[in-house]
């Protein structure tokens, strides 16, 4: 009897995972764009594209200076939200450079490493022939995070294949393990919240400085493509 209530509870929490994916985040989108209109400005536009490693980000425009920061992080999303809402979160934010989180619900929700590959490939290439390759993203590998380390191997897995796609389709790519993680290889407990699955801001900080090492190159080529 136990191991049957055991068993159902894990269906249940697992049904759960995956229907964060997929879910209707209409109203979310719709803020997003809401807020744009007070974030003209004369500093080239980061739009941070992804889940809530990004949409919890609340001080991401003092951690991007050189940026106008537009925050179109979805809490929950997965690849597949980004397909959906491709429209509105990658060209109705205008951007001048995009950083691109997701993946890590992706595989929290059990979606096979072939089918998030495959979704990130699609809005890759839709977007680089929908902006005529005038606008670089960076791909910001999924994190290492203390309450999802069962998933190691398929982060990691999944992490070399994402940087294999960013050198295939000339993106950039941010290694958020590096940044993240102690020299024994775990995540740093000192950079995530009480739920050991979101960053706290020492955290952000620590990934801010890694994606400050990538993005002033593709902004620069993002400059060069307009001239």
């Amino acid at each position: 009897m136990i191991r049957i209530l055991v068993f159902a509870v894990l269906l249940i929490t697992a049904s759960a995972a995956k229907a964060q994916c997929g879910q209707d985040y209409g109203r979310e989108v719709e803020g997003i764009l809401a807020n744009l209109p007070s974030l003209e400005g004369e500093r080239p536009r980061l739009v941070l594209v992804g889940s809530s490693t990004f949409r919890l980000w609340h001080d991401a425009q003092a951690h991007f200076t050189q940026f106008e920061v537009v925050n179109a992080g979805i809490g929950g999303s997965c690849f597949n939200d980004l397909i959906a809402y491709r429209e509105q979160l990658f060209i109705e934010t205008r951007p001048e450079v995009v950083a691109l989180y997701e993946g890590d619900n992706d595989l929290a929700a059990g979606i096979s490493e072939v089918e998030i590959l495959r979704n990130a490939e699609l809005i890759i290439e839709w977007f680089q022939v929908r902006t005529e390759r005038r606008v670089p993203i960076v791909i910001v590998a999924p994190k290492p995070s203390p309450s999802r380390m069962a998933l190691a191997p398929k982060y990691r897995r999944l992490n070399k294949q994402l940087r294999l796609l960013a050198q295939r389709y000339q993106l950039g790519f941010v290694d958020t393990w590096a940044a993240l993680c102690t020299p024994e290889g775990v995540p740093n407990p000192e950079f995530y919240q009480a739920d050991r699955l979101h960053l706290n801001d020492m955290g952000n900080a620590a990934l801010a400085n890694a994606m400050n090492e990538v993005l002033p190159k593709w902004l620069r080529i993002s400059s060069l493509a307009k001239l």
